[in-house]
């Protein structure tokens, strides 16, 4: 009889336990998933609370999980499996600054969600983009503008001057662009 690996999991058995547990919603594959991704909720617990202190670890760290089921509900299936720890950190780091940080910062220019020109990134948009990057569906501008703008985190400003066209031309490129990935997303089911 085949005896399962139950610690040395790869990305692609991840990847398949993920899609299981989306269909099933075990709790008991939930907590092997998380026995597995824990160190990793733990560092990105423990460099929140460095910038948070007043906080106590455990419930970052709780606010964390909270993310960690998230990101395994988003999941996508068509998604490379080297990507979970991304889709992971984005999810995270979304729960855990909706929680603490945005209260904190409620109506200040320090909220991480803020960029410079004073729009809000919507980090969905950030984490659906990057799966669908590399696909035939955008072209090499479309492309190159979703890199500057989400990878670079440049500013509708800053892009302008960088590719040397009117700014306003940007932002209507971008809210197309986005547009399109939501559409294609939509289109494949998620």
């Amino acid at each position: 009889m085949y005896k399962e690996d139950w610690v040395n999991w790869t990305p692609e058995k991840c990847k398949q336990k993920i899609h299981i547990w989306q269909k099933t919603k075990d709790t008991l594959l939930f907590d092997l998933l998380l026995c597995k991704y824990d160190k990793y909720l733990l560092k990105l617990s423990w460099e929140y609370q460095k910038r948070l202190r007043e906080l106590e670890l455990r419930e970052i760290y709780h606010t964390a999980i909270l993310g960690f089921n998230s990101a395994l509900i988003r999941f996508k299936l068509s998604a490379p499996s080297t990507l979970i720890i991304a889709v992971i950190k984005a999810y995270v780091r979304r729960e855990i600054e909706n929680k603490f940080i945005s209260k904190r910062t409620e109506g200040t220019s320090e909220s991480l969600d803020l960029q410079e020109d004073n729009t809000l990134v919507n980090r969905e948009d950030i984490l659906d983009a990057y799966f669908i990057i590399n696909s035939e569906c955008l072209s090499n501008e479309e492309r190159e503008l979703i890199l500057l703008r989400f990878d670079q985190r440049l500013s509708l400003h800053q892009i302008s001057r960088k590719l040397m066209i009117c700014e306003s031309w940007v932002s209507d490129k971008l809210k197309a662009v986005l547009k399109k990935v939501r559409k294609k997303l939509e289109e494949d089911g998620t």
